[in-house]
């Protein structure tokens, strides 16, 4: 007889306490990591509605600080034309003030293209192409405006 055989049934029950508490203690961890998962998608849903919300003031700023921006620079334009029309008057000249204005002029239309200024054609393989014709060029012309 060897000297762990009376030992036996004790090492048997012992193993068995530790079969117990080890599926405890994992029954612990997978309720703690649960919470922890929970815990986490909230805090990730407050930062997600928080973060929308700041955007949202951020361009609620963003929107009332370019309408001043264009009112100061309104402001400006009207301050510098009220005080051309005062130096006009000075010096006796009409005051109508003129100022460049600009639009795209396209040359003359050709009869070779469609309305859209495109050649339709048909490619070696069979299919149909187009391209813009040579008409379809256009200047910057500049003009006065009042």
């Amino acid at each position: 007889m060897c000297w762990y055989e009376e030992y036996e049934d004790y090492i048997e029950e012992e193993n068995e306490s530790y079969g117990m508490m080890d599926s405890i203690f994992n029954d612990i961890k997978e309720k703690f990591y649960e919470k922890l998962k929970d815990d986490v998608k909230q805090k990730i849903k407050d930062l997600e509605e928080e973060n929308k919300y700041l955007n949202e003031k951020i361009n609620k700023l963003e929107d009332e600080s370019n309408k001043y921006a264009k009112e100061k620079s309104d402001i400006r334009l009207e301050v510098i034309r009220a005080r051309l029309k005062d130096l006009f008057k000075e010096v006796g000249m009409v005051d109508v003030l003129y100022s460049p204005s600009w639009k795209f002029s396209y040359k003359k239309k050709c009869d070779k293209c469609d309305d859209d200024r495109r050649i339709h054609y048909k490619t070696p393989m069979g299919r149909d192409a187009n391209e813009m014709c040579e008409c379809n060029e256009y200047k910057k012309m500049f003009y006065p405006m009042e």
